[in-house]
């Protein structure tokens, strides 16, 4: 009956409020920030590429009538020039604000690495109707693609000021439709930052073993790292080597093969010039 899930619905809020809030400890002094490289803009052609493996993101909305911020991890890259695809439950304080009449459409998506995941639980844990999650949670805001600059009005592309966030992408909602109670969208990535000790040249990616995996969810508030395989193939005399010298191993052999039948047919030729040419005697 309705009384009974009156009842059921109090209980669950009742246990949510008596639910311990685990604070947030302060990052260790010199952890994360610089020492992953000062933020560098990606080139527009390879936007995508900094969401190509969907890490857990923070996504950042709002603006003069005041900021907030989610946590999401259902979104994919939709091509290779920057279009990306959202889902988002209905009744997420960020949904009322990117899809509210007269907004813009505007939003910011920061990557953090590994050793966030209890800030990823509270701000996710959080509803922004009920709570202001920066105060709560100590987060402040910077220009995109920057790092400790205040942010000096609201009306400037902000992203989340944290030691552990590598990258920045600044996106605008194309186009979007409902299903099964979500906001399923897309959005144009318009720029995109990223820490140069996490980006390759033409990949998103830790530069090193030492440096903190960007993260995965999977679900239960269990996180996980993507961190590259290094491929390797075995090469017959070589053992165990990576897939890219292994494909030059491969060409090599086979032009060795196709020089030394070339020899072959040099020689066979050479032979039957010289039948031709010998006078009888």
């Amino acid at each position: 009956s309705s009384f009974c899930t009156l009842l059921v619905r109090m209980e669950h809020h009742h246990q949510r409020k008596k639910r311990k809030v685990v604070e947030v400890p302060p990052l260790p002094e010199g952890v994360g920030g610089a020492q992953y490289g000062e933020f560098m803009k990606i080139p527009e052609r390879l936007l995508s590429r900094v969401l190509y493996a969907n890490p857990v993101c923070m996504l950042l909305s709002g603006g003069e009538g005041g900021f907030n911020v989610m946590t999401i991890s259902w979104l994919s890259c939709v091509n290779n020039e920057g279009v990306v695809m959202l889902s988002m439950n209905e009744g997420r304080r960020t949904a009322e604000i990117l899809f509210k009449e007269g907004y813009d459409g505007r939003f910011t998506l920061c990557v953090p690495v590994q050793g966030a995941e209890l800030l990823l639980r509270r701000i996710g844990g959080e509803s922004g109707k009920n709570v202001d999650k920066f105060s709560t949670l100590n987060l402040t805001l910077c220009p995109i693609g920057t790092s400790n600059t205040p942010l000096t009005t609201p009306t400037t592309p902000a992203a989340i000021d944290h030691p552990l966030i590598v990258a920045h992408l600044d996106c605008s909602i194309i186009s979007g439709t409902h299903a099964h109670g979500h906001h399923v969208f897309t959005a144009q990535i318009t720029s995109a930052h990223v820490r140069s000790r996490y980006w390759t040249g033409d990949t998103f990616q830790p530069a090193s073993p030492d440096l903190p995996p960007y993260l995965t969810f999977f679900g239960s508030g269990k996180f996980g790292g993507a961190v590259p395989i290094e491929a390797t193939a075995t090469v017959p005399g070589k053992g165990s080597v990576k897939t890219d010298e292994a494909a030059e191993i491969e060409k090599l052999r086979e032009e060795k093969k196709r020089l030394e039948e070339e020899v072959v047919t040099l020689k066979r030729e050479n032979r039957e010039l010289k039948k031709r040419t010998v006078p009888e005697a």
